[in-house]
């Protein structure tokens, strides 16, 4: 659930940041021309949210006295 809120955050910053350095390029909206783009996007997403929800993970297993982790 961690990489799921987290990637959530990670698009919303990329894309504001996307449309304020390139602007629209597909109609009112910022978005990738093949689907080529879209699975590289994806790829490059999870292998850079890798290292945090790895760091997440072992914080999750060593504090297990933190009560709200374990719903994430």
């Amino acid at each position: 659930m961690f990489f799921y809120l987290l990637h959530l955050y990670v698009l919303k910053v990329l894309y504001v940041l996307a449309v304020g350095l390139f602007g629209t390029n597909q109609g009112q909206y910022f978005g990738f021309d093949s689907v080529a783009g879209v699975w590289l996007g994806a790829v490059l997403l999870a292998l850079a949210l890798y290292l945090p929800v790895r760091w997440f993970a072992r914080l999750k297993a060593r504090r297990r006295d933190i009560v709200w982790l374990k719903y994430l």
